[in-house]
C-alpha cells in the first residue's frame, strides 16, 4: 500500500505539473494521495473529508453498523467533522431501521 501511496502521489503530482496546476493543489492532491490510507495527525480539510468517506463505505461493507457502541467509537476515533459525523450516524439508523423491517416482508 505504501508503494502505491508513493508512486500513485509522484506520478499524480506529474500529470498536474504538465497540465499547469498552480503549485499549491499540485502539492495538495500529491499529499492527499499520499497520505489517503495513512493519515497523520492533523491533516487537510481536503485529506479528512476523504478519510472519512472511506471509513463511511467500510462501516456499511465490514459490519461495523451492526454494533451501536463500535459505530460510536469509531465515530469518535475517526470523524473530524460535522457532516461526516452526521452522515455515519444516520447511515446506523438506517441500517437498524432495515434489520428491524428485514422480518416484515409482505405475504401475498
Amino acid at each position: 500500500m505504501e508503494d502505491q501511496e508513493r508512486e500513485g502521489s509522484a506520478i499524480a503530482g506529474d500529470i498536474l505539473k504538465r497540465l499547469n496546476v498552480q503549485r499549491e493543489i499540485v502539492n495538495e492532491i500529491s499529499d492527499i494521495i499520499g497520505h489517503r490510507h495513512h493519515p497523520r495527525g492533523k491533516e487537510t480539510l481536503h485529506l479528512q473529508i476523504l478519510c472519512e468517506a472511506d471509513w463511511l463505505t467500510d462501516m456499511e461493507e465490514k459490519g461495523f453498523l451492526q454494533d451501536r457502541e463500535k459505530t460510536e467509537e469509531t465515530i469518535g476515533k475517526i470523524f473530524k467533522t460535522v457532516t461526516g459525523k452526521k452522515i455515519a450516524r444516520e447511515l446506523y439508523k438506517r441500517s437498524v431501521h432495515l434489520e428491524e423491517n428485514r422480518g416484515f416482508q409482505l405475504q401475498i
